[in-house]
């Protein structure tokens, strides 16, 4: 069985969590395909930012979830690291690390994921999308080999929704 696991992480502190401390909620997408995401019952408020920054990712880079079968773990954190905050002006994104098995049966072997790590940032205002930190993630977006941000104006709703 493949685990979704979430990592949220504070400025400063890490929380590592088990499976017995965590909690389950879906996720549906565009495609009405539910995913099943583990996620710590210790931080309510921060459930739905990720569970909203995981839709926004799926329906832009639909591939990660046509190949789920050849993804091992997805983890998320919550950052407000300075680098993403100079690049889009945004004071927090989620970042998703996709960690890609490394014996695939599904996914091209042109695109050359295999045993690959790939991060997306998810972050809303003042420019709303998604940043690709490997090139190999683009495919999974429909981009090819590409490196780069992505304009998601749905990206502001994540944080608009929070503050609400």
């Amino acid at each position: 069985m493949k685990w979704i696991v979430f990592l949220i992480t504070g400025m400063l502190s890490f929380a590592f969590f088990t499976f017995e401390d965590m909690g389950k909620s879906s996720v549906t997408n565009k495609t009405n395909t539910t995913f099943s995401i583990e996620f710590p019952n210790e931080a309510p408020e921060r459930e739905e930012t990720v569970k909203s920054a995981f839709k926004v990712l799926i329906n832009t880079c639909p591939e990660l979830m046509t190949f789920k079968n050849d993804i091992d773990n997805i983890k998320a954190e919550i950052s407000p690291y300075l680098y993403q905050s100079e690049n889009h002006g945004w004071d927090e994104w989620v970042r998703f690390e996709v960690s890609i098995a490394d014996n695939t049966t599904g996914i091209p072997n042109q695109y050359r994921a295999n045993g690959h790590h790939l991060w997306y940032s998810v972050g809303g205002a003042p420019t709303p999308g998604i940043e690709v930190t490997k090139n190999i993630g683009g495919q999974f977006c429909g981009k090819g080999l590409f490196e780069g941000f992505i304009s998601v104006p749905a990206a502001e709703n994540v944080w608009s929704q929070q503050h609400q």
